[in-house]
């Protein structure tokens, strides 16, 4: 039974050997197993006790590495998440881009901007070819340009009227209150008593 069980142990760590974190637990398997094959034993009760021994260390080797392999698979499953999350995030900023440039440039402009456009690897962004030439490049100097001319404004004193220059009668109806110069009569207590 005893040997049986170690066999089964033995194969079961060879099963586990493809695996780069068990390989430290196959290597002492194997290392117990020679010794065990080097160790003569003087009674069958001494072997069977020495041989429990080895077991329950095999055991306990074959329990670290059940552990340590429990570990890394949960890793994994937390970066795999991690991952996961990340390209939600970017399929929705994605989609949110795509629904802008949607929204602001038609799509025969976007098959000609596509048609233009490069990859540049020393800046690390996309660029549109011979955009030097185009008016967004001249607007600027343009407006430089304009912006040394002076300009004197016209004067429109005479087309427009201001409230400063309109008679002496309407500021003195703004300075007056709006109330009557007669007082109002006090009818109305009388008749609810």
């Amino acid at each position: 039974m005893v040997i049986t069980s170690y066999a089964n142990l033995n194969l079961k760590l060879r099963g586990f050997q493809k695996r780069p974190g068990l390989r430290r637990a196959h290597s002492k398997l194997s290392r117990a197993e020679r010794l065990d094959l080097e160790e003569r034993y003087s009674s069958l009760q001494e072997e069977n006790a020495a041989k429990t021994r080895k077991l329950k260390r095999a055991v306990q080797l074959l329990n670290s590495a059940k552990a340590e392999l429990a570990d890394q698979q949960r890793e994994q499953q937390r970066e795999m998440e991690g991952i996961l999350d990340g390209v939600r995030a970017l399929r929705r900023e994605l989609q949110l881009a795509d629904l802008v440039l949607d929204a602001y440039i038609p799509k025969e402009y976007q098959a000609l901007i596509e048609q233009y456009v490069h990859w540049n690897e020393q800046l690390g962004e996309w660029q549109v070819k011979c955009v030097a030439y185009t008016g967004n490049n001249m607007a600027p100097r343009l407006q430089h340009q304009k912006s040394a001319v002076h300009v004197e404004p016209p004067d429109l004193s005479d087309r427009y009227v201001s409230y400063s220059a309109v008679s002496g009668r309407a500021t003195s109806r703004l300075a007056r209150p709006h109330t009557s110069s007669v007082p109002r009569p006090h009818t109305a207590l009388r008749q609810r008593q």
